[in-house]
């Protein structure tokens, strides 16, 4: 019985510990669920523009948006291929970052349009 007993504290250790390290390599709960496998144009891009910016680079935005309007596929395509949009959400070197009134992506809507530029942007 004292045998089954440190067997069960020492497994409860164990997991105690796994979980404590896995949930320190990511900032907050959307880091450790983030899904890059199943990204799609449709529902995890089209997210990340509404949520960050469609509010200038919307149709409804007019002048803010330099005339860029990201909600027609063939913009964003374009702008997928020369590796502006990746580049500029990224906050990479000679690009734009963006959004530009502030802030930056989370590092899991990144990952997501890489994933989804690497894909070759896919209409899905």
């Amino acid at each position: 019985m004292k045998n089954y007993t440190l067997v069960l504290l020492a497994l409860a250790f164990m997991t105690i510990v796994q979980f404590t390290i896995t949930s320190c390599q990511y900032k907050n709960e959307e880091e450790f669920f983030c899904d890059t496998s199943n990204v799609t144009y449709s529902v995890t891009i089209t997210k990340i523009l509404q949520d960050n910016c469609y509010r200038c680079h919307g149709k409804a935005s007019n002048s803010k948006s330099g005339g860029i309007i990201l909600e027609d596929y063939n913009v964003l395509k374009t702008f997928a291929a020369d590796g502006r949009f990746y580049g500029n959400a990224a906050h990479l070197p000679n690009y734009i970052p963006m959004p530009f009134d502030g802030g930056m992506l989370t590092d899991c809507q990144i990952r997501q349009i890489k994933n989804w530029v690497d894909k070759g942007y896919p209409q899905n």
